[in-house]
């Protein structure tokens, strides 16, 4: 009991300190490419943002608690596969329908390259569609931690990346592809960890889509 009540304590540690100092490193380079880009094309990349954010969250459907839930009970990997293939799916559906609607209501091609490139990071982002899911069993076993790691080296490269931007080309182009390329090391990283410490990869065997 002692054990699980250190582990819990260890585990809400980590991800507090973790996301607190994540935190801070994002806002540090936001800060700094706001200051890059100038009012305009910062208000473009924060609306877009914001935009591809909330419109990704329709891609979850709630299938993370099950997920959860049934990997505490017992490791089902088909499960997990099945949401991240579900979210694939979606993924690509939600990026075909707003390409549509933008162009519907004649958003210019600046601010649809950028949207698509942003819609990219939901893939390889931290909290993104896979990531988020390749993370259950990191909780379930009180080792969030890892997972942690690997979200704070994102936000540090991405730091350096804002940083170095004054030598190559300084736009909202750039800053964007920052910000994206920024979560892609991470990404494989948590694959890799994932493959090595509970021999999982991402596979076609699926469960019944309607048990989530």
């Amino acid at each position: 009991m002692k054990f699980i009540a250190k582990g819990i304590a260890q585990n809400v540690f980590f991800h507090t300190t973790g996301q607190i100092l994540s935190l801070f490193i994002n806002l540090l380079a936001i800060a700094i490419g706001g200051r890059y880009l100038g009012v305009s094309d910062f208000g473009i990349f924060g609306y877009l943002s914001a935009i591809t954010i909330i419109l990704s969250k329709l891609i979850d459907f709630g299938v993370t608690p099950n997920i959860f839930r049934e990997w505490s009970i017992s490791r089902k990997e088909e499960l997990l596969n099945t949401g991240i293939l579900l979210r694939i799916v979606f993924f690509f559906l939600l990026m075909i329908i707003f390409n549509c609607i933008g162009f519907l209501f004649q958003l210019n091609i600046k601010e649809i390259i950028l949207s698509d490139i942003l819609f990219i990071n939901i893939v390889f982002s931290s909290k993104g569609l896979i990531r988020e899911l390749l993370e259950i069993p990191y909780k379930v076993e009180l080792k969030i931690y890892q997972p942690i790691g690997i979200m704070i080296f994102d936000n540090v490269l991405f730091l350096i990346m804002v940083l170095i931007l004054p030598y190559f080309d300084v736009s909202v182009f750039s800053f964007t592809l920052a910000y994206v390329l920024s979560n892609i090391p991470g990404f494989f990283f948590m694959i890799v960890l994932t493959k090595k410490k509970y021999n999982y990869f991402l596979s076609k065997r699926i469960t019944s889509i309607k048990s989530l």
